[in-house]
């Protein structure tokens, strides 16, 4: 009878230990018994201050924009969009999306931004700022600017 009990303590004390083991992960080829918690990357554009609400045609408007970044960027370029039209919905959003384009800048990241563009005609002007970085379409808020 005892050795009935000192077998099931034992086997009682054998299961508990395996399921109170804690999950191993192999990270760099070191083993390790601790649980890591990735952070995802990310990119963000945004105006750097307020974008003007209204412009004179054919005038320098100066606007600043910055791309915050947690990647290695191998690669990237940054510019504004702008055009006249009302814009497609954010998930239909691509480099044709916009007629116009500002200069672009190839280097700086993370970094801020900025740039005089010359309204190219009168109207409701949309714009926003864009970044490539490794081969990837990031965009700003779209902001309007009337221009008279």
């Amino acid at each position: 009878m005892k050795k009935l009990i000192f077998a099931l303590m034992l086997l009682t004390v054998l299961l508990i230990a395996g399921c109170s083991k804690t999950d191993v992960q192999t990270i760099d080829n070191q083993v390790t018994g601790e649980v890591v918690k990735q952070v995802p990357s990310s990119v963000v554009v945004q105006f750097d201050g307020n974008v003007a609400n209204h412009a004179n045609y054919g005038y320098p408007l100066l606007v600043r924009w910055k791309v915050t970044t947690d990647i290695p960027v191998d690669s990237g370029y940054t510019d504004l969009r702008y055009d006249y039209v009302p814009m497609v919905d954010d998930g239909e959003l691509n480099i044709n999306s916009y007629s116009f384009k500002s200069d672009t800048y190839t280097t700086g990241y993370p970094g801020k931004f900025e740039i005089n563009i010359k309204p190219p005609k009168t109207g409701v002007m949309r714009i926003r700022a864009h970044v490539n970085l490794n081969g990837v379409d990031y965009w700003s808020k779209e902001s309007t600017i009337a221009i008279d």
